[in-house]
């Protein structure tokens, strides 16, 4: 999607729109079976506040602009930063640990990305501090995420879609210019399974692990 067509913030924002509405049948089919679930502690309420801010406002944006300025292998490889920022952010704030192997695994991702900032020339080192900040946003959410474990994978998903996506769509709107009714359903329907599923499969994982 070029510039012209729809800004990062308004493309950050219909993909996470897409993504509660993806996962809201799943909600209203679970809901019919037990009652729903709420937070009882203010520090879930402060968890689930930082995935929000962190995995569905600030780090899709960061990753948006990225892609702005760099080819989308480029950025997939930069990705693996996140994996770094997880790690890293673990064993200094979260009390993980990750053994040799481990860190051997994160040393390689961090070279990849290195390797794919000097392939890009002039242009990748910006690419690269956007996508690096994306990543560093979405291992907080990450940690965070793992451990909201009074939710249900669905109703994080759909915290983030309703709260951070019309936020995005709202600061991308004040600007000039808006995307046609075509544009918008695509990032819908993109966001329902790119983000609406693929964040309730990361978050069955996380609660597991």
């Amino acid at each position: 999607i070029r510039d012209r067509d729809m800004n990062a913030f308004q493309l950050a924002g219909l993909l996470y729109l897409g993504a509660a509405v993806g996962v809201l049948p799943l909600i209203l089919a679970s809901a019919r079976r037990r009652p729903g679930v709420r937070p009882r502690q203010r520090s879930h309420m402060l968890k689930i506040l930082g995935a929000i801010v962190c995995g569905g406002f600030l780090g899709p944006v960061f990753l948006l602009l990225g892609l702005n300025v760099a080819y989308a292998a480029s950025v997939a490889v930069w990705l693996n930063m996140e994996l770094v920022a997880t790690a890293v952010l673990g064993t200094l704030l979260f009390q993980d640990h990750l053994d040799r192997n481990g860190w051997i695994g994160v040393g390689l991702a961090l070279c990849a990305g290195v390797v794919m900032t000097l392939s890009e020339g002039a242009g990748g080192g910006l690419a690269a501090l956007l996508v690096s900040v994306a990543c560093l946003c979405w291992g907080f959410d990450n940690h965070f995420t793992a451990l909201i474990d009074h939710l249900p994978p669905s109703h994080i998903t759909l915290l983030k879609g309703i709260v951070a996506g019309p936020v995005n769509v709202v600061i991308g709107s004040l600007t000039p210019g808006m995307p046609s009714l075509k544009l918008s359903a695509m990032a819908l329907a993109l966001g329902a399974v790119s983000y609406g599923m693929s964040i309730v499969f990361y978050v069955m994982a996380a609660h597991h692990l």
